[in-house]
């Protein structure tokens, strides 16, 4: 697996573990630039300018790319890529234009769009290390990647360890952090967990049958399809 490095600067979430669980408050919004990592496939590099980034840091922590598009021919030469940057045992999610989506704010279904759901990059750091209350500034990456190192805090970006898995040997959807023999690990999620880190990456493509017609492209028949295009909506 290989480790992703992000494009450029963005959002730095920092979740410091207190000994009993407490509720992050809400952050979700878009960043000022898409900031998918470096080596994702080379098709995506040509809708970089038209993505939007958007951060979710609430209970699930979690990065949203959406990638309008507004020509088949656009749309058709990133496909490919787009299935590549999905995770093995990821999801792909469809939806009509004009139907409900997902409901996080920035997410929108009104045009031909393509969503990939990611890691947020964020980190997570043991309670001993800096105690429940928040840092004015955030740490240096030199200082996250040290306590890294000692087993003290992690970071939520590949590559994974194999507790991060499945007993299918799936990638879990969301991980969350655990203590084996005194370091910090990622493990499977369940869905009562309050702070989850999204490991898996899925993909959530938004159908007009024009731009996005899916007798055009290549549906991967090992990967588990969600259809809701049958959701209410603008769309009819």
């Amino acid at each position: 697996m290989r480790h992703r490095s992000l494009a450029r600067p963005r959002l730095f979430a920092v979740v410091v573990l207190a000994a009993t669980p407490f509720l992050l408050s809400l952050v979700v919004g878009p960043s000022a630039a898409p900031t998918w990592p470096n080596d994702w496939p080379v098709e995506l590099e040509d809708v970089r300018a038209d993505a939007k980034t958007i951060d979710i840091v609430t209970g699930i922590q979690a990065t949203i790319y959406q990638i309008p598009f507004g020509s088949r021919e656009q749309f058709e030469a990133v496909w490919p890529g787009v299935l590549r940057a999905k995770s093995p045992g990821g999801t792909l999610t469809l939806y009509k234009v004009g139907s409900e989506g997902e409901g996080w704010p920035g997410v929108s279904n009104e045009q031909p769009a393509v969503r990939i759901y990611a890691p947020s990059n964020g980190s997570i750091v043991a309670p001993d290390v800096w105690g429940r209350e928040p840092r004015a500034q955030p740490p240096a990456p030199e200082e996250v990647q040290a306590l890294v190192e000692q087993g003290k805090a992690l970071e939520a970006r590949e590559p994974w360890p194999k507790s991060a898995y499945l007993p299918s040997g799936d990638l879990s959807e969301y991980v969350t952090s655990a203590t084996v023999d005194g370091r910090m690990t990622w493990v499977p999620a369940a869905e009562a967990e309050e702070i989850r880190f999204r490991a898996r990456v899925d993909i959530v493509l938004v159908v007009d049958g024009e731009v996005v017609d899916l007798n055009r492209i290549h549906l991967p028949p090992d990967t588990k399809i969600i259809d809701k295009r049958g959701l209410p909506g603008s769309g009819g």
